[in-house]
């Protein structure tokens, strides 16, 4: 799991091991099968359309591309690009379930990061869903899980033919108060 950069990074790793294990000659410390299902909150997945829509923000192009080690490595660190690589889509079949989150109002990732790359998920055959919350920004999926119970309540509804062990993980991770509210029924 992982919000915002750290939907970005955490979908890289998840992507790199499968296409390690896809490879089938490599050793591998970890398995992707060992992961029962990735939630992405509010995630940037291309990096190529994000870099303009960043520098508009303020996070200006030149630094962006510092931090991201020049130009050319926005592919390599684009999960949504990099899984329609022909030699890169046996991976996905290896991707455990996939669960994107974003908030409509989010002006930091648009939502649209989010909803195109749940479309290239599910057109090259991975199990993803996509929810997304009207009116909540960037923060507000991450900030509010903590203390409130309707957005974590959503989430469960929206995972409900799902094991209730999924549903825990991710209370787990993002509301504590409300597991234990769960567990109490």
């Amino acid at each position: 799991m992982g919000q915002s950069a750290g939907a970005h990074i955490s979908s890289c790793a998840l992507l790199e091991q499968a296409i390690k294990e896809a490879k089938q000659g490599e050793s591998i410390s970890w398995s992707v099968t060992q992961i029962k299902a990735y939630f992405g909150l509010s995630g940037g997945y291309n990096l190529l359309q994000l870099v303009d829509h960043f520098d508009s923000r303020g996070l200006y192009r030149s630094l962006f591309l510092s931090i991201m080690e020049g130009e050319e490595s926005l592919h390599r660190f684009s999960p949504e690009v990099r899984i329609q690589e022909p030699g890169i889509r046996d991976a996905v079949s290896l991707l455990p379930p996939i669960m994107l989150f974003h908030g409509t109002s989010d002006n930091s990732i648009p939502a649209a990061s989010s909803k195109e790359f749940l479309e290239t998920l599910q057109r090259l055959g991975a199990h993803a869903e996509l929810i997304l919350f009207d009116g909540k920004n960037h923060t507000d999926l991450f900030l509010q899980v903590s203390t409130h119970f309707d957005v974590p309540m959503v989430i469960i509804g929206s995972l409900a033919p799902r094991e209730k062990n999924i549903h825990r993980a991710f209370l787990l991770i993002c509301c504590p108060i409300a597991l234990l509210h769960m567990l109490e029924e």
